[in-house]
């Protein structure tokens, strides 16, 4: 292996798939933000008790960059099969996210 070059052939997909997992970490704070005055409630207890603090904005964030920058440490084909779990899991999560909000939003 050459200096500066990876031995993980799918180093691109990853990339794509960690990325993408931020974002959507991302929007989950942000559409439960937006979800929350109207009405919604937070059903994660560990976030539930710390979402209104900027201190728990700054560790979903920072703990979600945390959590991508191991995972891409860690690139492997085992880590790729990981990613896309939890691009699908978040993909739900964002999903379920956005109904709740356009249902209190509709209200």
């Amino acid at each position: 292996m050459r200096f500066g070059k990876s031995a993980f052939k799918y180093e691109g997909t990853l990339k794509g798939y960690l990325t993408l997992l931020f974002v959507l970490c991302a929007a989950d704070l942000l559409i439960t933000f937006a979800a929350l005055p109207l009405g919604a409630m937070e059903i994660n207890p560990v976030m539930a008790e710390i979402i209104h603090t900027p201190q728990g904005i700054m560790l979903k964030l920072i703990g979600s960059l945390a959590v991508v920058a191991w995972l891409w440490h860690r690139r492997n084909e085992t880590v790729l099969k990981l990613a896309k779990w939890l691009v699908g899991g978040y993909g739900f999560v964002v999903m379920w996210n956005l109904w709740v909000f356009v249902r209190l939003a509709a209200r």
